[in-house]
């Protein structure tokens, strides 16, 4: 006798109390049953299991390519210090010794830490060839205390900052004096008071320099003096070179704090 599973294998009754038909029925391998009872159903859950797994393995990937695009329009598009690695170490006392005997302020000192600088980098950052730029400079604009040179406000004196970067000659093309010497004889004290120093054409059109020109500079410390020996023309002025620090090209106008109950005041920072 059949209790209305006819056509299903193994689903005739034996027991009168139904037990034996019960574990037949429990027994029916699911998927067989499924897709007979259901099959468009079954083909649905199946595309959507085969979808799921596609959108599972293919999305990790799409977001890892669009992280990378991203990030390299980014770095495009930023400005040059925003995508520069700095090294860079503060002084505030005497100049001291580094290896071998040699002064911090060396050049052959800098340049043997650019060196070792650049084992540091690896991929997946990679610097630019060519672009990589060493070299010591003052930190502290000072006061110049010349009349003659242009000011935001009477009230305010022009600032300067003295910058030796290595490569001058390579990255600029001489366009009226010299090229800035070494450093000055010392003096009786064992320092010096005068300083050489090339400007760029940008530079000397703001501030009214020229070749033989004269700047008197004062820090907290001692007032020393700046002779301008040439004027030079960067040969790359979009280059690394020129542009890690803002004010090497051109002057900057900057606003100081303003004191209390005062308006804000324009000072102007000029590179040596």
């Amino acid at each position: 006798m059949t209790n209305g599973t006819e056509g299903l294998p193994g689903a005739t009754e034996r027991d009168g109390d139904g037990t034996g038909r019960a574990h037949r029925i429990a027994a029916l391998p699911w998927v067989r049953v499924r897709l007979r009872a259901a099959p468009a159903a079954a083909l649905a859950m199946a595309l959507l299991v085969l979808v799921t797994a596609f959108l599972a393995a293919a999305l990790p990937r799409a977001v890892d390519r669009y992280e990378v695009k991203a990030l390299r329009g980014s770095l495009a598009d930023a400005k040059l210090r925003d995508r520069s690695l700095t090294l860079s170490e503060s002084s505030s006392g005497p100049d001291t010794e580094g290896a071998a005997g040699s002064s911090r302020f060396a050049p052959e000192w800098i340049a043997g830490v650019e060196a070792e600088f650049q084992k540091l980098v690896r991929p997946p950052l990679r610097l630019l060839p060519g672009q990589s730029v060493f070299g010591v400079r003052t930190g502290s604009d000072s006061a110049a205390l010349d009349p003659a040179l242009p000011r935001p406000t009477k009230a305010l004196h022009p600032k300067a900052d003295l910058v030796a970067q290595q490569g001058l000659e390579q990255h600029s093309r001489l366009v009226a004096g010299s090229m800035p010497r070494g450093p000055a004889p010392t003096d009786a004290s064992g320092g010096s008071n005068r300083v050489d120093a090339a400007v760029t054409e940008q530079t000397a059109k703001v501030m009214g320099l020229r070749p033989g020109s004269e700047i008197h500079l004062s820090t907290l410390r001692t007032t020393f003096v700046v002779h301008v020996t040439g004027v030079v023309s960067p040969t790359e002025p979009g280059g690394a070179y020129w542009n890690e620090d803002p004010d090497v090209l051109t002057p900057q106008l900057t606003s100081p704090p303003p004191a209390p109950a005062t308006s804000p005041r324009s000072t102007g920072t000029s590179p040596c």
